[in-house]
């Protein structure tokens, strides 16, 4: 290939599209907020929620079985990892 001419492959061309896409909805605005803020803020309150309801149960306030605690924890560790990634992805 000649100098000076482009050297960016397809494959390159497509990976940068993806990432812009990511970009985008990582800082598309909602209520004021970028959404890389909510899905930070909602894992801080469902992490909350989850330990709330093993304190609550230990003190037998609250009755529940361990499975709404465990589905709570799942769906806490997903939006945390999303939101890790955009995060990680916003700065590569």
């Amino acid at each position: 290939m000649p100098y000076g001419e482009n050297t960016i492959s397809e494959a390159q061309l497509s990976w940068c599209s993806e990432m812009e896409a990511i970009l985008r909805f990582a800082y598309t605005t909602f209520l004021g907020m970028p959404m890389i803020a909510w899905l930070g803020i909602i894992t801080y309150v469902l992490l909350f929620f989850t330990v709330l309801l093993q304190v609550l149960k230990i003190k037998k306030k609250i009755k529940f079985s361990f499975k709404a605690h465990k589905t709570m924890a799942y769906i806490t560790l997903v939006l945390a990892t999303i939101h890790g990634l955009l995060v990680m992805f916003t700065y590569l």
